[in-house]
């Protein structure tokens, strides 16, 4: 669905083609992808699709910019580790990508490594800096520019988490409705049965009574989570992410070593 047109309701040709060049004697192998924009056919909307043609587009590119290609725009995805900049710092000296290791007994000093020179032509290392002071003062420079705008992130933040309940809900809301809908289809089966066919009315009725319970199960589901859930916030739940606003700095203070701090900023 992610990758496949044919899900976005298109009918496509040509979105692969031999390369000369990767191609053996006797094997079928040696096919590359071809750009979307290179498709020898493309037709929209040749039949009904799952997804739309723009939400299939936006999926192309979510996933190439998943790809850890700077060069080419890409910016990749979070990694594991502790340290801030992993993948995005660039060496002072060369303009390089830096890579990461860590030292220490337990592995938990991150260090910027720029190893491209001994990597690819066996020559001494360019620079390696350890990380936590660099990360240190981007932190402190992240919190300086965000104090203008911290109201602001505390009220994005409830509104997303309003849109979030009102998701939940309707999909609750959904379920619901099938699982009524389920329990009226047997009822009617139950219904259009002759008397004299007790077997057939007897696994009808059964079917009925377990569509119903399954109705019930469904409705106390929804109403526990509505109780865990709440599905808007209210003045109490406001005025707490308004306080954690006006107290960014605090929250986004680096905490121990072994704890990754990456994913805090981009949860900010």
């Amino acid at each position: 669905m992610l990758q496949n047109p044919a899900y976005a309701g298109a009918y496509v040709y040509g979105r692969r083609q031999k390369d000369p060049s990767r191609c053996r004697p006797g094997s079928l192998t040696g096919t590359v992808k071809v750009a979307i924009g290179d498709w020898a056919v493309c037709l929209h909307a040749a039949h009904p699709g799952y997804i739309s043609w723009e939400e299939f587009m936006a999926n192309q590119g979510r996933l190439a910019d998943n790809v850890c290609r700077y060069e080419a725009g890409h910016s990749g995805v979070p990694r594991k580790g502790a340290a801030l900049l992993q993948g995005i710092a660039v060496c002072g000296r060369c303009g390089r990508r830096m890579s990461m290791r860590y030292t220490g007994p337990n592995a938990d000093y991150p260090v910027y490594c720029c190893r491209s020179d001994r990597d690819q032509q066996g020559s001494a290392m360019c620079q390696e800096v350890r990380a936590l002071a660099v990360d240190t003062l981007v932190e402190r420079i992240v919190l300086d520019a965000l104090v203008p705008d911290q109201i602001e992130i505390a009220l994005a933040a409830a509104g997303q988490l309003e849109q979030e309940s009102r998701q939940l809900e309707r999909q609750w809301a959904l379920r619901v409705e099938r699982a009524c809908y389920e329990a009226e289809r047997a009822r009617r089966q139950y219904d259009a049965v002759e008397p004299e066919n007790r077997l057939v009315a007897r696994s009808l009725e059964r079917a009925w009574e377990e569509r119903l319970r399954a109705v019930e199960a469904v409705e106390q589901e929804h109403a526990r989570w509505r109780v865990q859930e709440p599905l808007l916030i209210g003045p109490t739940e406001c005025a707490g992410l308004q306080a954690l606003g006006e107290n960014l700095p605090r929250i986004g203070t680096r905490p121990p070593r072994r704890q990754p701090i990456a994913s805090a900023f981009c949860d900010l």
